[in-house]
C-alpha cells in the first residue's frame, strides 16, 4: 500500500467479490468526469476491500451477535440531547 491516499492501488481491488467489483466499476464510471468525486469513489471501495482483506474484521461486520461493551464515556464538547 502507498502513503498516498490518491495513489492507484489496482490489486487491493481484487480482494472485492465480482457483484462488489461491478458495483465499483459503475460507480467509478459515473463519476469520472468529476475528479473530486472519483477520488471519493475509489476511497471508500478501497476501505471496503481493506475490509475484505481482513478475515477477523470482516466476520466482526458480518456478525450478528449483539454484545453490551459496557458504558461509553460522554464526548466532550456540546452536552447530549435527550432523546
Amino acid at each position: 500500500m502507498t502513503d498516498n491516499p490518491d495513489a492507484p492501488a489496482p490489486s487491493i481491488f481484487r480482494l472485492l467479490p465480482a457483484d462488489d467489483l461491478a458495483t465499483f466499476a459503475d460507480e467509478l464510471l459515473d463519476v469520472l468526469d468529476t475528479p473530486a468525486a472519483a477520488r471519493q469513489v475509489i476511497a471508500e471501495w478501497r476501505h471496503t476491500a481493506e475490509i475484505y482483506a481482513d478475515p477477523e474484521l470482516l466476520a466482526a461486520l458480518r456478525s450478528t451477535t449483539v454484545e453490551d461493551h459496557g458504558v461509553v464515556a460522554e464526548p466532550r464538547g456540546e452536552p447530549a440531547s435527550e432523546l
